[in-house]
C-alpha cells in the first residue's frame, strides 16, 4: 500500500440499507444488484457481506458464474441475459435466472438443445425506456415461448423515471405495466429499482432490485440518502503528500485551469482519475481534511490531486484526506461535479485497495 489510497467499506451500512429494501417491500423478495464489481464496492466482498439475500442481480452470465464459484446458492438474476448459445449451456448448468428481452434469445435456447425445465425465465416488458424488452404488441408471444422452456416465468418491467418525483412519467409506466399484467395474468412480476423501492409504492409487486439504495446513495433527484435513512458504505481516503506555499499569480496543474488569487497554501494529495477521482471534480469538489472542506484546485490529473489547504492552522505530510466519507458524501461530490453518482463509486479501480472495515472498529470511520 504505498501510495496509502484506499476505499473503506462497512459492511454493517451495507446490511443496514439491504434491510430497508426488505421492510418498505413487505414480503417481496430482494434481489441485490451486484453487477459492475458492486459498484465498485467490490463483488465478493459485497455478496460475502450479504450472504443471506434473498438473491443477486448482474449484469452477465460471467459476472453469476463468479458468484457461484463463492459457494452461494441463491437466486442470481441475469439483468441482460444470454449472448450466445454457450451462455444458455452455462446458465443452465449454474441454475441461473435469465431475462429474455430479444428473439434471437429464444432462437440461442433452442440451438443450446439445453433443459431448461428449472430455470426461471424473466420476460421483460417493454413499458417505455425502449432499451431492452419486448413492448406491447410481442410480449404475448413472448410470454407463450417461454412458457414453452420453462415451467417458471416471471414478468418485469424497468422504471425510466422513478428517479424525477415531479415526472408524470412513472405513473404512465406502472399503468401501462398493469395493463399487460392483467392481460397474461403471470403468477408473478417484478418492477422497482431503487427508485422504486424507495418512492412508488405501487411498483413494488412480488420481487424488487435494490442497487443503488444498497450503497447509501440516494437514486431519488432532490433527496439525500440521510432522508431514507440510507448509510454510506464506502468511504474513499488518501494522503497528502507535499505541501506547498503558492504566490499570486501561480497556475496550479495541467493547463493552469486555477490561478491562485493570493498567496495560497496547496496540498498534493495521491489520488487522480487513474485511482477512480473524477476530472470533473477539478476547482469544482471538496475535500475534508482536519474535518475542513477544502476545494480541489486545477485540473484533477492521473495520480495528484491538488486542494487549496489556506483555512487550515496547520498540514503535514502524511495527514488523511477524505475524497468522500463521513459529513461529505458521495452524492455531494457527484453533485458538485457534475457526474451521476452511479459514475463515481463504478469509477473506482483495481490499483485502490479495499479496507473491509469490522463493525467494531468505529473510531475509524
Amino acid at each position: 500500500m504505498s501510495r496509502n489510497t484506499r476505499a473503506v467499506l462497512h459492511g454493517d451500512a451495507l446490511r443496514h440499507n439491504y434491510q430497508m429494501s426488505k421492510q418498505r417491500t413487505g414480503q417481496a423478495e430482494s434481489l441485490a444488484v451486484v453487477k459492475a464489481n458492486a459498484y465498485g464496492h467490490g463483488l465478493s466482498w459485497v455478496v460475502r457481506t450479504l450472504h443471506d439475500a434473498d438473491g443477486f442481480c448482474v449484469a452477465s452470465v460471467d459476472e453469476a458464474a463468479e458468484i457461484r464459484d463463492m459457494n452461494v446458492h441463491q437466486r442470481i438474476l441475469v439483468l441482460e441475459g444470454i449472448q450466445s448459445i454457450e451462455d444458455a449451456v452455462l446458465a443452465q448448468a449454474l441454475g441461473l435466472d435469465l431475462v429474455v428481452h430479444h428473439h434471437t434469445q429464444l432462437d440461442w435456447f433452442k440451438a443450446a438443445c439445453c433443459d431448461l425445465s428449472s430455470i426461471t425465465l424473466w420476460v421483460k416488458l417493454d413499458i417505455g425506456m425502449s432499451r431492452l424488452g419486448f413492448n406491447a404488441q410481442q410480449i404475448e408471444a413472448a410470454w407463450q415461448s417461454c412458457g414453452a422452456l420453462s415451467q417458471s416465468r416471471i414478468l418485469m418491467g424497468h422504471l425510466a423515471y422513478a428517479d424525477d418525483l415531479d415526472s408524470s412519467d412513472t405513473a404512465r409506466q406502472l399503468a401501462r405495466f398493469e395493463a399487460i399484467r392483467s392481460r397474461l395474468r403471470p403468477d408473478r412480476v417484478s418492477l422497482a429499482n431503487s427508485a422504486g423501492i424507495l418512492a412508488w409504492p405501487d411498483s413494488h409487486a412480488d420481487l424488487v432490485r435494490p442497487g443503488l439504495m444498497l450503497y447509501g446513495l440516494s437514486p431519488v433527484k432532490g433527496r439525500s440518502a440521510d432522508e431514507f435513512d440510507l448509510k454510506p458504505v464506502m468511504s474513499l481516503r488518501s494522503r497528502v503528500i507535499s505541501v506547498r506555499e503558492c504566490q499570486q499569480g501561480d497556475r496550479i496543474g495541467y493547463g493552469g485551469s486555477y490561478t491562485c488569487p493570493d498567496r495560497r497554501q496547496i496540498a498534493v494529495l495521491a489520488i487522480g482519475y487513474g485511482d477512480g477521482y473524477p476530472v470533473a471534480a477539478s476547482n469544482r469538489a471538496d475535500v475534508l481534511i482536519r474535518g475542513h472542506r477544502c476545494p480541489v484546485v486545477g485540473r484533477v490529473s492521473m495520480d495528484m490531486t491538488c486542494v487549496d489547504v489556506t483555512v487550515l492552522e496547520s498540514i503535514s505530510v502524511d495527514d488523511e484526506a477524505i475524497l468522500w466519507g463521513g459529513c461529505l458524501t458521495a452524492d455531494d461530490v457527484a453533485q458538485s461535479s457534475g457526474v451521476l453518482n452511479y459514475e463515481l463509486i463504478c469509477g473506482i479501480t483495481r490499483r485502490v485497495e479495499s479496507r473491509p472495515l469490522l463493525d467494531q472498529d468505529a473510531s475509524l470511520r
